[in-house]
């Protein structure tokens, strides 16, 4: 029969008063490599790529507008069906739906 051995797992203690879990400064410290990111050398912009800039973003904001402005204008789709009243193709659809209805 197997022996229990006393080289095993440690047996539990009870629970003192209080037991400190974790402090606010550790006794040893331990260094970390901390990485910095390659960051390229950002040069300021001249006055010149400004302007550029600048024109390039009111040109996009123009086209943006004209696109709007003409999707705007497009004919408008009117959806009916059997149940649609406050429109002129309406009672023509209607006069349709009844005509079937009635013949079958």
């Amino acid at each position: 029969a197997p022996r229990p051995t006393e080289n095993g797992a440690p047996r539990p203690t009870a629970p003192t008063e209080r037991e400190l879990l974790t402090t606010r400064r550790a006794d040893r410290s331990v260094e970390t490599a901390r990485e910095t990111p390659d960051t390229p050398d950002l040069q300021a912009p001249s006055e010149r790529e400004i302007i550029e800039r600048k024109l390039e973003m009111a040109r996009l904001a123009q086209e943006i507008q004209r696109e709007t402005e003409q999707y705007a204008k497009r004919p408008k789709r009117k959806y009916i069906s059997a149940n649609t009243k406050e429109y002129a193709y309406a009672s023509y659809m209607a006069a349709w739906v009844a005509r079937i209805e009635r013949i079958g």
